[in-house]
């Protein structure tokens, strides 16, 4: 329901509320879906989008996924720009919001893992933790700014507020 939500959806068991939610559902392999908030889940006009299993509440909370399945999409433009990256949990405004094609992500709290592009198996709890990453991969960042300028650093843990918040490509910390 709402102003030019999904007109042609060939998918099944989709739900859509909001306006452009769902826009660009006219694959067969795009289902069980639920997207609340302009344009969440609106897919491109260059691609179908194909998502399957995916959550998206939010103002263009998933709104350029294309083939992403399984991702959960909570706040003002989570996960924004994913496309092809699965299995991510992003909660909070901006969480994952520049991740394109990271998977099996974990971010919660305002502007967590906001730069990942397609860093994989990060986790992120607190505000601005991980924020700067772009592609590291197997990082755990839990406090406040905790690896905040991390950008291609991998296999970091950080424990508490702004913990290795000056960490940038720093491996095994």
């Amino acid at each position: 329901a709402g102003a030019t939500t999904t007109t042609t959806n060939f998918g099944t068991y989709n739900y859509a509320i909001g306006q452009y939610a769902m826009q660009y559902a006219t694959n067969t392999a795009f289902q069980r879906n639920f997207a609340v908030g302009q344009s969440a889940l609106q897919g491109t006009t260059t691609a179908q989008n194909a998502s399957s299993d995916s959550v998206a509440i939010g103002y263009f909370a998933l709104s350029a996924n294309t083939t992403g399945s399984n991702n959960n999409a909570l706040g003002y433009q989570a996960l924004q720009f994913n496309t092809t990256g699965t299995y991510n949990n992003a909660f909070g405004r901006l969480a994952l919001s520049a991740n394109t094609t990271g998977s099996n992500n974990n971010a919660f709290g305002l502007q967590t893992l906001s730069a990942n592009t397609t860093g994989s198996n990060n986790n992120a709890f607190g505000q601005q933790a991980l924020q700067l990453n772009t592609t590291g991969s197997y990082n755990d960042a839990l406090g406040y700014g905790a690896l905040n300028a991390n950008t291609i650093g991998s296999y970091n843990s950080a424990l508490g507020q702004l913990a290795l918040v000056s960490n940038t490509t720093g491996a095994t910390n």
